[in-house]
């Protein structure tokens, strides 16, 4: 697909990236430099991980290995490749290969044992790259051998801006300040939906704040802990339709229904939760 037909003002470099530009100047500098231990970038969705990779990594000819664990947690695949290829000999420039892991958080606990060891017998050569939503899905010994940069959604003004300069200023102003709003710190959603009206002149895009609070609204009563797997599961799907981030939700509602936001949460990992998951979920909130 070609992007720049899509989206001409898509971030070219590092310093196009929205937000925490002092964090990723800074890892940016350790990369090009040779410096830059194994990393744990860690952020919620849409606060320019991916973008700082390919910025960094990928655009500037490093020799690199890209997985995205999601659909393998185990690493089954691959695993035989990503050994190889971190034993491998630095290139012509004296520079790391490097490892990226996307979505690392949903590495099983046997996975991660096999590249703590690759992180000790590769490091000569390869560097590794975790970028996670979690950090506390990562094991121990992992994160006491990388660097952990922690990132935080970029702020409304900042997010508002970029939506600006992404659509040429060619929005109207009250509809950059609602998808800023809306988008909750992810810009990656609030692009999509400035995009949208940009090119189509739809006056109505995304669900935001409206939505969330509907489906809130709609969760069953304390005593019905059953009905919360179906609840789940319909919220979900319809935010995640809509393009919304259901995190979005959980952050906006902690605090005020714990049974509601723990199956929220069951359900919103990586490839859903089980059935049982979220059954067992339901009986623990009627327990209590």
């Amino acid at each position: 697909m070609d992007t720049e037909r899509i989206d001409p003002n898509s971030p070219k470099s590092i310093k196009d990236i929205v937000g925490n530009s002092d964090i990723w100047s800074d890892i940016a500098r350790k990369i090009d430099s040779k410096a830059c231990p194994h990393t744990i970038i860690c952020g919620p969705s849409g606060t320019g991980k991916s973008s700082f990779i390919k910025a960094a990594i990928m655009e500037k000819g490093y020799m690199y290995m890209m997985h995205n664990c999601i659909a393998d947690s185990g690493l089954r695949d691959v695993r035989d490749a990503i050994r190889s290829f971190a034993r491998g000999g630095v290139d012509g420039r004296g520079h790391h290969r490097w490892v990226i892991l996307e979505h690392a958080d949903s590495l099983t606990a046997d996975t991660q044992a096999f590249l703590r060891r690759l992180l000790e017998t590769a490091s000569g050569s390869t560097r590794f790259i975790f970028e996670v939503r979690e950090s506390g899905a990562i094991s121990e010994p992992i994160l006491s051998r990388c660097s952990l940069c922690n990132i935080e959604a970029p702020s409304y003004i900042e997010i508002r801006y970029e939506v600006l300069r992404r659509t040429n200023h060619e929005i109207p102003i009250d509809q950059a300040e609602r998808i800023a709003q809306e988008s909750c710190g992810n810009v990656r959603i609030a692009i999509n939906q400035a995009l949208a009206i940009w090119r189509t002149s739809v006056e109505n895009i995304g669900c935001g704040l409206a939505t969330i609070e509907e489906q809130w609204a709609r969760r069953p009563a304390p005593s019905t802990g059953s009905e919360y797997g179906i609840w789940a599961c319909n919220t979900i799907r319809i935010l995640r339709k809509q393009g919304a981030d259901p995190r979005a939700m959980m952050r906006m509602k902690m605090g005020t229904d714990t049974q509601a936001l723990r199956i929220l949460s069951q359900w919103n990992r990586p490839g859903g939760a089980s059935g049982r998951a979220l059954w067992l979920a339901a009986m623990c909130g009627e327990s209590t």
